[in-house]
């Protein structure tokens, strides 16, 4: 009988509360971008006189320090504390494309301060608040449902549904320790490969040049996440790529022409995580 009603209410008590982790962060607040792209306009990004001459690196080195130049001059940074956490199992693609309207719509009332687009934009975010819970509620039924006849692995699930499963990372490693555990299992892989025959490259490859068009339209498919080696949030390289079109057009082309690729492009933020929530933290094996 208490199987029963557990098994019962239990779709409707489950409470997911996802681990989290705090850390500081630094934001841009958009107050006056009209005037970053009059400072854009008028920088050595819309000069082309200037490009000639520099090399890719050079001239990403020059894409970089106006850009930052720019976003320090005219959108002032602050540093504020976020929660870090995972997503849980039902957060599917519907909830990140609603996720991403709600962000447009506050971008639009932040940018033209209006009372009909603040009004937009909180109507958006209740309609995924909403999606949240149906999403949540219907994955945690059906994952209840299709666990009655299997009692032992229940209750690890209801864990996951709730949280529990998720273990967070430990600072205990340092950076040079994943550095060598991971260099010395790429050098592992090429001790076991070293007999095999080296690889072939076709010289057959010819790019074609790209056009303003093309990096304007290549752009605007971009989806709005950017990392922290981004000069500029991917929303506002989108809503400027007419003033930087030129520039990026000819900064590719070289690119392309010389068969290089920039060094800045050779490198990556990498996060570690857990193969398994279950796993040692404290063995970089686990990782």
């Amino acid at each position: 009988m208490t199987s029963a009603v557990c098994w019962t209410l239990c779709p409707a008590v489950l409470t997911y509360r996802r681990p989290t982790s705090t850390c500081s962060t630094s934001v841009c607040q958009i107050t006056d971008w009209c005037g970053g792209r009059r400072a854009l306009q008028s920088s050595l990004l819309c000069r082309p006189g200037v490009w000639f001459g520099l090399d890719v690196d050079e001239l990403v080195q020059l894409y970089d320090s106006m850009l930052t130049t720019t976003l320090n001059d005219v959108l002032p940074v602050c540093t504020m504390r976020c929660r870090r956490c995972p997503s849980g199992s039902w957060y599917d693609d519907d909830c990140r494309q609603m996720m991403r309207r709600v962000e447009h719509e506050y971008r639009k009332s932040e940018l033209s301060r209006a009372a009909d687009a603040a009004k937009a934009w909180r109507a958006q975010r209740r309609t995924y608040q909403d999606l949240l819970r149906q999403k949540h509620e219907s994955f945690s039924t059906a994952m209840v449902d299709s666990e009655r006849s299997r009692r032992s692995t229940s209750w690890q699930s209801i864990k996951g549904l709730l949280g529990h499963a998720f273990a967070p990372t430990t600072q205990d490693i340092s950076a040079d320790g994943f550095n060598r555990f991971f260099n010395d299992k790429v050098a592992g892989v090429h001790a076991s490969t070293s007999g095999a025959s080296p690889p072939s490259f076709s010289s057959a490859l010819h790019f074609q040049p790209l056009s303003v068009d093309d990096v304007v339209a290549a752009v605007r498919q971009l989806p709005d996440k950017y990392c922290v080696s981004d000069s500029m949030p991917t929303s506002l390289l989108k809503e400027n790529i007419h003033v930087l079109a030129p520039f990026l057009t000819f900064r590719f082309n070289q690119s392309l022409s010389l068969g290089s690729v920039q060094a800045v492009f050779k490198a990556a933020y990498i996060m570690p995580h857990l193969k398994k929530p279950d796993l040692d933290r404290l063995d970089v094996k686990s990782y």
